[in-house]
């Protein structure tokens, strides 16, 4: 690798794998001999984390401002007046990125009291470095009807501020990536199913795919990823119930604790397009996924998120149906470091 001074970059000159250059190089829409001179992905190899090149040493087709406003393109499109948005939606507007606040149920021009202006960090992937909390979640469901072997995946991007959680119910022989560490797991009255808790702490940031086998039947997995928190289990929310129960009370909590609850029945029954739902009472938890429709199979599981705002006395309790069987209910405690 060699460091060419400005003046060998000329109409004559050639560029090598790694070349730098000891000067900034000056505007080059003033240097016609420079738009020969284009640099290929193969010479950009070399480029160490934090190096500045100018794209593509054209002229003024392409500017720095050009490259900036491309590379915001690629993580949001720009505010569309005839559009409407929903919390959490991340645009471009004058060459800014604005995550929205207030959704925007009926098109109008932008109205800045309704987003708040932020960096690619603080949107995507796991928030800002001051964020904590639950940052990410996902699902996947089986039909529950199912005698053969599952196969479930969970697909995440982790930093190395996160962790993931992965909620698992099933009733086979489980195989989980040896990455998975076991907060715990509980079995409801008959042995029959089990709810078990894992975490992940990544060893470096990245994505990572990872792959969830069952011998047979009933598996359901959810997971979500927390930013700058740790978790233990106490066994102080621990609920069994061994006969169908329309609604079941849980052990109260400590007013501000942090839970992630999880729910598992045996029988939870589901009828043709009109899926059955797991509900709390009060209503105060962010439910983390629920299938859809009754072809998702009956939600014999669930997962709700407990900031700390949630009220300490709750129930939980089956729509529209009524015969959960046999059931635990079982949350892991959540302290943001």
């Amino acid at each position: 690798m060699a460091t060419k001074s400005i003046s060998q970059l000329d109409t004559a000159a050639t560029l090598d794998n790694g070349d730098l250059f000891e000067t900034a190089i000056p505007d080059v829409g003033s240097a016609s001999g420079y738009a020969s001179k284009k640099m290929t992905l193969a010479q950009l190899a070399d480029y160490a984390a934090n190096d500045v090149v100018y794209p593509d040493f054209k002229t003024s087709a392409q500017s720095i401002t050009g490259a900036v406003n491309q590379t915001l393109l690629n993580f949001a499109d720009e505010y569309d007046s005839t559009a409407t948005y929903d919390a959490g939606d991340v645009v471009i507007y004058s060459g800014n990125l604005y995550k929205c606040e207030t959704a925007v149920t009926t098109p109008e021009a932008f109205d800045p009291m309704k987003w708040t202006q932020g960096k690619a960090a603080d949107f995507f992937a796991g928030g800002g470095e001051g964020a904590s909390g639950l940052i990410a979640a996902g699902t996947d469901f089986y039909n529950y009807t199912s005698s053969t072997q599952t196969t479930k995946y969970v697909s995440t991007y982790l930093s190395m501020d996160d962790t993931l959680i992965v909620v698992i119910s099933y009733r086979g022989t489980l195989t989980v990536p040896a990455d998975f560490t076991l907060i715990h797991a509980e079995q409801t009255p008959d042995a029959s199913q089990t709810l078990a808790f894992y975490k992940v702490e990544p060893a470096a940031a990245g994505y990572y795919n990872y792959t969830i086998t069952q011998t047979s039947a009933r598996m359901y997995v959810n997971w979500c990823v927390f930013r700058k928190c740790s978790f233990t289990y106490s066994g102080n929310f621990l609920t069994k119930v061994s006969s169908d129960a329309s609604a079941i009370t849980v052990p109260n909590k400590t007013a501000g604790k942090m839970l992630l609850w999880g729910c598992s029945a045996t029988s939870w029954t589901s009828s043709a397009g009109n899926a059955g739902t797991w509900e709390t009472s009060p209503a105060d938890l962010v439910c983390i996924t629920l299938p859809a429709a009754a072809s998702s199979g009956a939600p014999r599981q669930a997962l709700f998120y407990d900031d700390g705002a949630g009220a300490t006395a709750r129930t939980f309790s089956d729509r529209p149906n009524s015969n959960p069987g046999q059931a635990v209910i079982d949350a892991i405690e959540i302290t943001p470091n």
